[in-house]
């Protein structure tokens, strides 16, 4: 009688601990970070930078990202400039063919993020996470991690 109460406790936790592509409403998949041509999902994505004061600009390219959001317990990034919402018609790329499928056929838009990190005075290293959304568009996120060295 036991083993009928363990299998389905045992396979919420099994399921549970997968990492879906879609979280709610958001679809994790659809922006992309851009570097000479080359396309790379931006979710789940590492910047790594030393102790000392930075600024880091990155290229996204999605179907127009709305939200430039900073972890609330990170105080060392601080947002230099966003993407406008709407994009501007002079941002949409032509003839990019962004790698997740299946996606809708929308305006390709190029938008360009600059993050200001502190210098990092303790020992320890340090991480936050960039999120950015896409919902007046279609969905999609993704979640970008900075990470500092320490002293």
């Amino acid at each position: 009688m036991r083993n009928i109460y363990f299998l389905p406790i045992m396979l919420s936790v099994i399921l549970s601990s997968c990492t879906p592509i879609h979280e709610g409403a958001m679809r994790y998949d659809g922006i992309f970070l851009y570097d000479d041509g080359n396309l790379t999902n931006a979710h789940g994505y590492v910047f790594e930078c030393g102790s000392e004061e930075s600024v880091i600009t990155f290229q996204i390219v999605s179907f127009g990202i709305d939200v430039v959001d900073v972890s609330r317990d990170s105080e060392f990034v601080t947002i230099i400039s966003q993407p406008m919402v709407p994009p501007p018609h002079d941002e949409i790329l032509e003839n990019v063919v962004m790698p997740s499928e299946p996606l809708p056929t929308l305006d390709t838009y190029l938008q360009e993020i600059t993050l200001k990190i502190d210098a990092n005075t303790k020992s320890r290293r340090r991480e936050s996470e960039i999120h950015l959304v896409s919902i007046k568009f279609n969905g999609f996120a993704a979640d970008i991690t900075i990470r500092q060295a320490g002293k």
